[in-house]
Formats: C-alpha cells, structure tokens, sequence
C-alpha cells in the first residue's frame, strides 16, 4: 500500500505543473482509488481519523461528480493531499 500512496503523492506534486486536461482526469481516478484503499485500510486498522481524511480527499478527487476549481485553489489541496498520503505511511502500519 505504500508504494500506491508514494506514485498518489507524485502525481499530485506533478499537477501542480501546467499540464494537459487528461492528466487531471488521470489525476482524480487515481488518487480516488488510492483514497479509498486507504480508507478501507484505516477503517479496518481502527484509524477513523485516517479514515476520515482518505474519505475527504475521495471526495474532493472523484472523477463522477468532479468539485471544479480554479488552480491557485487545488494547488495547495494537491499540495496537503500529497503531504497526508505520505505521513499516513508510518502512522497507518499496523502494531
């Protein structure tokens, strides 16, 4: 599961280049399946904070019912989305 968050957190840091549309689109179906992995996980692991944070981002990246706004805005969700998906890696490992 690390690795899926690591290639998440890269593709979010990528998109805050200037890049073709069907990378964004590319974007939301991947972060969303990241997200929800990643919540069933935190779920499954007793982590509802995790969890609830996962269940956020899912929502915010949903390629169904895209959330439209402009770049200076997703710049810094990309940038926390990113930041939470890496330091879930420690803090998600089971005890």
């Amino acid at each position: 599961m690390a690795i899926l968050k690591i290639i998440a957190s890269i593709f979010l840091l990528i998109a805050l280049g200037r890049l073709p549309y069907k990378y964004y689109i590319a974007l939301r179906w991947i972060v969303l399946t990241v997200s929800a992995v990643s919540a069933f996980e935190a779920f499954s692991n007793d982590k509802a904070g995790w969890a609830w944070l996962f269940v956020a981002i899912a929502v915010f990246f949903n390629p169904i019912y895209p959330i439209y706004l402009t770049r200076s805005i997703w710049a810094p969700i990309d940038i926390a989305a990113a930041i939470i998906f890496l330091a879930s890696i420690g803090a998600m490992k089971s005890k």
